[in-house]
């Protein structure tokens, strides 16, 4: 084997779910583990974040959709490049729609810590549901888009 070839990286499918998936999201499970050990090792509601779990869905999503946008595999024909912009598209519009959440739950939990009212609190537990329903939207996308676009990376 040649230097050259021994010292180049082949792009992985393995490597694209850690970059792509588990980093993205590693904020929120290292919050959560903090959370839970100085909670005393009791899940409540609030060992999770909302806010923090939107923000790492806003990330994954600009990560996968930067992955579609920079993929280098040539694709077959027409259609298939527009599906793989209409995904982009999706992942980039998710990571609006994230970032939004992530602002609003932030004001929201500084209004229900400067005055406790029950209607606001309800609404940032309200938002804080939504997101912690939807996590799963991004997460399956990214997960069917690598497998139908064959997405790679390198480390």
């Amino acid at each position: 084997m040649t230097e050259a070839t021994s010292s180049t990286k082949r792009p992985s499918t393995w490597t694209w779910f850690v970059v792509n998936i588990f980093y993205p999201l590693l904020p929120f499970f290292l919050e959560g583990i903090i959370r839970w050990i100085t909670g005393g090792f009791i899940v409540h509601f609030n060992t999770f974040n909302g806010s923090t779990l939107s923000i790492s869905l806003g990330l994954l999503s600009l990560f996968v959709n930067q992955s579609l946008l920079t993929n280098e595999r040539p694709l077959s024909d027409s259609a298939e490049i527009e599906s793989l912009r209409a995904t982009a598209t999706f992942f980039s519009s998710f990571a609006v729609l994230c970032f939004a959440f992530f602002a609003v739950l932030v004001v929201l939990q500084a209004l229900v810590e400067s005055s406790p009212s029950t209607d606001i609190k309800r609404i940032a537990e309200a938002f804080d549901a939504v997101v912690f329903v939807g996590w799963a939207v991004p997460v399956v996308a990214a997960v069917m888009a690598q497998r139908s676009f064959k997405l790679r990376t390198t480390l």
